[in-house]
């Protein structure tokens, strides 16, 4: 696993920054609070609004904890990857679950894979979002 946290930080930042890109093109400059009161939002808006969710808590772990071990970290990707494959799945099996649940869960899931990639690859491995 990369132990870098500076590098680790900026990596997700990066991907934060086109994560946002996407929303704010997917909402075209709407407030993301009104299109989902409207049931009309894009389904893209909500695949990454999960992918903001999760990129946007490790960030904020990361910054929090620099001095994590490796090993934990891991352990708390496993735990959150998990957590959202255990939740698309649910959404998915569900008649009467939306398809919004299950496009912001697989976001997240998406996010966490990539995440595990971050932790996983060299800085030189890795491909841009």
């Amino acid at each position: 696993m990369t132990s870098n946290p500076t590098e680790l930080l900026e990596t997700l930042e990066q991907r934060i920054q086109h994560v946002e890109n996407q929303l704010i093109a997917c909402s075209d400059n709407q407030s993301l609070c009104q299109l989902g009161k409207t049931r009309n939002a894009p389904k893209d808006l909500k695949y990454y609004e999960g992918r903001y969710a999760v990129l946007k808590k490790w960030h904020r772990l990361l910054q929090s904890q620099s001095n994590s071990e490796s090993a934990v970290l891991a352990q708390l990707l496993a735990s959150d990857m998990s957590a959202w494959s255990h939740q698309l799945q649910n959404h998915q099996s569900q008649n009467f679950s939306s398809e919004d649940w299950i496009a912001y869960s697989q976001g997240g899931l998406d996010s966490c894979i990539d995440i595990e990639a971050i932790l996983t690859h060299p800085s030189s491995d890795r491909q841009t979002p």
